[in-house]
């Protein structure tokens, strides 16, 4: 259900099949889901083990869990790579064999804004709608449990912190929901939004792309963007899903975090 995550799987069987014809092997790959359950996924790397897979690939559910599939990935003699969540440094130490691709967590987070601070320099006088000379915002945050959504919403608010105190630029964080990384909960956080705060919401952030879809969808249901002047809307990934909501003004932009490149270094 996660869009990057399923971008990312296509993409590794896509490069797959480019590797097979360019070096002439035959690459097998075998795809699951963990469900967001640790102990499912744990479940699948033993079934991999046991069925002698030559390398298992893990986008683990809870980044502190991943001793114990390191642990039992070294006791058969089968390196692991873990992607996009990143485990904790103590534990990809524990094994030679054991390697992380994907961006550190916070980097989108920075980007994303300075992606905001852009657009209220060039175009405060139409974003700020009140004229109190601050951006008020809502903030859609993927999980409250899990490592990418706590560091990118971190970072944001280290930047907006550090900006208010030098005067660069004063932000106010009307609300903060968790929309679980999915276009159905954005949009149902979204719908609340538009009828508690309506006008006052000057720019909607989004942990990920595919929440700010849903945003989105609420925005153009409510009628924020009839007058051509509706908050200024972020993601984060660059799914393409997305590339056409950019063009046509409804997302302001997104940071390209790059599924293809993920899996291409992964394969």
């Amino acid at each position: 259900e996660d869009t990057f995550i399923d971008t990312v799987a296509r993409e590794l069987q896509r490069v797959a099949l480019e590797e097979e014809q360019a070096r002439n092997v035959k690459i097998n790959l075998y795809i699951t889901d963990g469900k967001e359950s640790q102990t499912t996924q744990n479940e699948q790397v033993d079934r991999f083990l046991e069925r002698g897979y030559d390398v298992i690939c893990v986008n683990i559910v809870d980044r502190t869990a991943a001793a114990v599939i390191i642990d039992k990935a070294q006791a058969a003699g089968v390196p692991v790579i873990f992607f996009n969540r990143e485990p904790v440094e103590e534990d990809l130490r524990r094994w030679q064999h054991t390697y992380y691709i994907g961006l550190p967590a916070g980097d989108a987070g920075v980007l994303q804004g300075e992606l905001v601070l852009d657009a209220w320099q060039s175009r405060r006088n139409e974003l700020d709608r009140n004229g109190d000379g601050v951006l008020q915002y809502v903030l859609l945050q993927g999980n409250v449990a899990q490592q990418n959504a706590i560091y990118r919403t971190a970072a944001i608010n280290e930047l907006f912190e550090g900006w208010a105190a030098d005067g660069t630029m004063k932000t106010e964080q009307l609300d903060i929901q968790d929309g679980n990384w999915s276009s159905d909960k954005g949009k149902d956080v979204m719908d609340a939004w538009n009828v508690k705060f309506g006008d006052e919401i000057e720019a909607v952030l989004c942990n990920n792309d595919t929440m700010a879809m849903g945003a989105i969808e609420s925005l153009k249901t409510a009628g924020a963007f009839d007058a051509g002047n509706g908050p200024i809307v972020y993601g984060i990934n660059g799914i393409p899903d997305v590339w056409e909501m950019i063009e046509d003004g409804y997302m302001a932009g997104t940071v390209l975090t790059s599924p293809y490149r993920e899996a291409k270094i992964i394969i």
